[in-house]
C-alpha cells in the first residue's frame, strides 16, 4: 500500500469533504500488507464554497482551490491531534512499515512561500507520530516536498523493498 492520501484522516476527523471513514489506515495493517505512508495534504481540510466552512475555521486563511472548493489549514494543536489519531489507527499494523515525511511540505500549498506553510504545526504532527507509533513502523524524514519526483521515487522504492521482504518471509 503506497498511501499519499492521508488527508482522508484529517478530513474524517473534522467532517470535511475528503473524509475516508473510521476504518481509514486500519485495513492494510490488519491484512498484513506492506505499507509506505506519507502525510499527503494531511494539513488541509476541504470544504465547498467559503460559506460552507465551519465557523470555527472562518477566521483562518482560506485557499480557494477552485470555484467549488475551499481549503483550510490545520493549526499546531489540530495537527498534533491528527498525529495521535493516525497513531491510534496504525496500531493494527504488525508488519514492518514506513512513514515517509516530506519536511519541505505536505502539498503544494504548504511549501515555503505558500499560504499553508507552517513547519511548527507539521513538527507537532511528527512529534506525535514519534511518540506513539509501534516500533515496526519506521519514520523517515526527507528535506523534500511531497511533489518532488525524488520523494515519489523513494516512496515507491521503499514499498518495493517492503514487498520483497514480505515475499521472502513467506
Amino acid at each position: 500500500m503506497l498511501d499519499f492520501s492521508t488527508i482522508e484522516v484529517s478530513n474524517d476527523m473534522h467532517h470535511a469533504l475528503l473524509a475516508g471513514g473510521p476504518d481509514r489506515l486500519t485495513v492494510a495493517g490488519g491484512l498484513g500488507l506492506p505499507q509506505v505512508l506519507c502525510p499527503g495534504a494531511l494539513e488541509v481540510l476541504v470544504f465547498n464554497e467559503p460559506e460552507t466552512v465551519p465557523a470555527k475555521f472562518s477566521k483562518r486563511r482560506l485557499v480557494r482551490h477552485s470555484p467549488k472548493i475551499t481549503d483550510v489549514r490545520l493549526n499546531r494543536e489540530e495537527m498534533a491531534e491528527v498525529g495521535r489519531e493516525i497513531v491510534r489507527r496504525l496500531h493494527a499494523t504488525r508488519q514492518p512499515a514506513l512513514f515517509l515525511i516530506p519536511k519541505g511540505g505536505y502539498d503544494s500549498y504548504a511549501v515555503a512561500g505558500e499560504p499553508f506553510h507552517d513547519p511548527e504545526a507539521d513538527a507537532a504532527f511528527v512529534s506525535e507520530l514519534r511518540s506513539g507509533l509501534p516500533k515496526n513502523i519506521v519514520i523517515r524524514e526527507r528535506d523534500l516536498d511531497i511533489n518532488d519526483p525524488a520523494f515519489a521515487t523513494e516512496a515507491a522504492t521503499a514499498l518495493i523493498g517492503l514487498m520483497q521482504q514480505t515475499s521472502a518471509a513467506r
